[in-house]
């Protein structure tokens, strides 16, 4: 009986919320409610009294529900509160090891140590670098951004022809990450596809 009596408060919120019933008005009788919202009219009043407990419904008269003034604000204070947390931000440390990745792969295409058209699978690009998965996923997403790298389902990342872009917020890092032996370490660690490792 709970479930019909939540159900049929959730519908009459929706229905408050989407400006069917509208604050200072009544409601069709409860009776004719019941009925739209397949439940008994008991449940109905129950469903009707939580609502006026929790100052959705500002009172019942003859037979009809009283929407309260503040019932808009209600339902929207609780749908913000029922929202879940937004996805957290990665790390600092996880998102300076992303730019750092992203900076060393852009020398390594820069320096030839990976080709264009030369796909590589990200277990391959985190086995290589040495990096947790969750840094790859990031310096591909922002390298595919800058458009230095295309990536395709079942086939994996591959450069793009033409000179990787050393432009912004990531060239301090490239700098110092893409020293001629910092990539030549680089292109060692990583296997290429069809020689053995």
């Amino acid at each position: 009986m709970l479930v019909a009596v939540d159900r049929a408060a959730d519908l009459l919120c929706a229905r408050i919320a989407d400006g069917t019933y509208r604050p200072s008005t009544s409601t069709p009788a409860l009776v004719h409610l019941a009925a739209q919202f397949g439940v008994t009219t008991g449940v109905m009043h129950q469903a009707v009294r939580r609502l006026k407990r929790t100052g959705i419904i500002a009172t019942c008269r003859q037979g009809r529900a009283v929407i309260a003034d503040a019932a808009c604000e209600e339902l929207e204070r609780r749908a913000l509160a029922s929202r879940p947390d937004p996805q957290p931000e990665p790390e600092p440390a996880v998102n300076r090891q992303i730019t750092q990745l992203a900076a060393r792969i852009r020398g390594d295409i820069a320096s030839g140590a990976w080709l264009p058209g030369q796909p590589r699978t990200r277990r391959e690009l985190r086995e290589g670098y040495q990096v947790p998965g969750r840094v790859v996923a990031g310096a591909v997403r922002q390298l595919r951004i800058e458009q230095v790298v295309k990536v395709r389902r079942r086939v994996g990342v591959r450069p793009l022809p033409g000179p990787p872009s050393m432009a912004g917020p990531h060239q301090a890092a490239a700098e110092s990450d893409t020293s001629p032996a910092g990539s030549v370490e680089a292109s060692a660690r990583l296997p290429r596809r069809g020689t053995p490792c």
